[in-house]
C-alpha cells in the first residue's frame, strides 16, 4: 500500500542488505558471543574488550557498505541481536533473498522510495 510504514525488522532488513556490510556484522556477532562465553568460563574480565569492539566492528559495515550510521538505540537494543541472528538464519536457509525482495518492494512504494531521512 502506498506510503506505509516499515516496521522495524523490515527497516533493519533494508539495512543490512548488503554483502559487506553483513559479513562485518557476523565478524562482529562472533566476537561479541565468543568474547562473552570465553569471560564466562575463564573470568578474565579483560575480555570485555570484545563487547565495544564488536560494536565498532558492527557499526564499521554501516559506515563503509551502507549509506548514513547506526541509529544510537540500535547500539544497546536486545531485538538487534535478535534481528542479527535472525537474518543470520534466513541466509544459512538460502530465504534472505526474499525477505529482501520483499522489504525493497516496500521501500518502493514509499513517497519518495527511499529510507534516506528515516535513518536516525
Amino acid at each position: 500500500m502506498k506510503g506505509s510504514n516499515l516496521t522495524e525488522w523490515e527497516f533493519f532488513v533494508w539495512r543490512h542488505r548488503g554483502i559487506g556490510n553483513l559479513v562485518l556484522h557476523f565478524l562482529s556477532f562472533s566476537i561479541f558471543f565468543i568474547g562473552l562465553i570465553l569471560l564466562i568460563k575463564t573470568h578474565n574480565w579483560y575480555l570485555l574488550i570484545c563487547l565495544p569492539v564488536s560494536q565498532l566492528v558492527g557499526f564499521m559495515g554501516h559506515y563503509i557498505f551502507e549509506e548514513g550510521g547506526v541509529r544510537s538505540r540500535d547500539f544497546v537494543s536486545p531485538m538487534t541481536l535478535y534481528y542479527l541472528l535472525k537474518i543470520f538464519v534466513y541466509i544459512l536457509l538460502g530465504k534472505y533473498k526474499t525477505v529482501l525482495d520483499a522489504t525493497t518492494s516496500k521501500v518502493k512504494e514509499l513517497p519518495n522510495g527511499t529510507l534516506k531521512d528515516q535513518i536516525f
